[in-house]
């Protein structure tokens, strides 16, 4: 196992990526915690290992959707903040009107797995620039 870290730079992601599997061909799975999933997927389709190495990612925005749609990445740990703050309003806004507040305010709401065939189902977070 190895644990690298990008600093949140895209072009580091490519190139330490490149190094990692020159080095380690054997690695047939990469977790990346970051923004830096889509450095990861082009280093590994330069490579020709997009479809021998599985990549899961992290949240969802355009240009990790386009990784999801090609097949270079095969899921992403999606927190769907969107959703989140909405909930968090809802919440405080019941609070703030003296409401009594609901119990689905004080669950936890861990993220959710999506894989490849599920990427559309989040349109709001398909709009506009990415980084």
């Amino acid at each position: 196992a190895a644990l690298l870290d990008t600093y949140e730079d895209r072009e580091t992601a490519y190139r330490l990526t490149k190094e990692l599997m020159r080095a380690h061909p054997e690695v047939t799975g990469i977790y990346v915690t970051s923004y830096n999933g889509v450095g990861v997927c082009d280093a590994l389709s330069d490579l020709g290992l997009a479809d021998k190495v599985v990549v899961i990612g992290q949240d969802i925005y355009p240009e990790i959707a386009d990784r999801l749609r090609s097949g270079a990445m095969n899921a992403t740990l999606f927190q769907n903040q969107f959703e989140y703050a909405r909930e968090g309003l809802r919440c405080l806004y019941q609070y703030m009107i003296g409401e009594r507040v609901s119990k689905d305010c004080f669950k936890s709401r861990a993220p959710g797995l999506e894989l490849r065939c599920m990427v559309d189902n989040y349109p709001d977070y398909l709009k506009g620039n990415s980084k």
